[in-house]
């Protein structure tokens, strides 16, 4: 991965942790304590879930040239998804969090995606300004 691939990456990962607190604490003094469980925990599976994705990417890109590559990727997608579909139903059947708020904490990464591209695309066009 290029050095600026890797400096977005991990500006979504600190945006989407900063993002996590935040909503966190907005669903406290919305909803109370259930309601900010849920958006801590729907934000750290999130996140978990893109670093293991972000992980099992680059050991596949690292093994390309391998012939077992593809079914490596097969079952560790699937595992990765067997723990995250167990660690959902754990969090929703416990009753701890509220439901609400686990899916605005799943969608936190997405929101800190969505940011670092415009992030982004406003720091391409500037440079471009000043060089055209």
């Amino acid at each position: 991965m290029s050095e600026e691939c890797l400096r977005l990456v991990g500006w979504i990962e600190k945006g989407a942790l900063g993002l996590t607190a935040v909503f966190s604490m907005a669903g406290w003094v919305v909803g109370g304590p259930a309601v900010a469980a849920g958006v801590a925990a729907g934000g750290l599976v999130a996140l978990v879930n893109f670093k293991a994705l972000r992980w099992f990417t680059a050991r596949a890109v690292v093994s390309a040239g391998k012939k077992s590559v593809k079914g490596i990727a097969l079952i560790s997608g699937a595992l990765r998804y067997l723990a995250l579909s167990v660690v959902l139903w754990a969090l929703v059947s416990s009753r701890l969090v509220d439901l609400f708020g686990l899916l605005v904490g799943l969608g936190i990464v997405s929101l800190a995606v969505i940011v670092a591209g415009l992030r982004h695309g406003l720091e391409a066009s500037r440079s471009a300004d000043v060089v055209g």
